[in-house]
């Protein structure tokens, strides 16, 4: 939706500290579980939900270990980590169904 921006209820990380150093990660989970279900419903993810939703904190931890506060804030790394994790799965997904039909046939 354009011109819609969300907001994650006053939080920002400095430029210059990483997310762990600011926030313990129980803090980024309850922040950012709309984000992990959030991108479910974008990327149109309706079977083996459970399983994204996984992969989504999967992304979402592995954005708070990696975050380096000088070379960017923590939203859009964690964005970008949590849809690559769900595209990820959904391909590898993909090529075991695709490989499951080409063995019946």
């Amino acid at each position: 939706m354009k011109g819609r921006r969300r907001s994650w209820e006053g939080f920002t990380v400095s430029n210059y500290l990483s997310a762990r150093q600011q926030y313990s990660f129980e803090y980024i989970y309850q922040q950012y579980t709309p984000l992990v279900y959030g991108m479910l419903k974008r990327l149109h993810i309706h079977s083996n939900h459970e399983d994204f939703v996984q992969a989504g904190y999967v992304g979402l931890w592995l954005a708070y270990q990696h975050h380096d506060g000088e070379k960017g804030p923590f939203p859009p790394l964690c964005f970008r980590s949590c849809q690559w994790r769900n595209v990820d799965d959904a391909e590898e997904e993909c090529q075991l169904l695709r490989s499951a039909y080409l063995q019946s046939q």
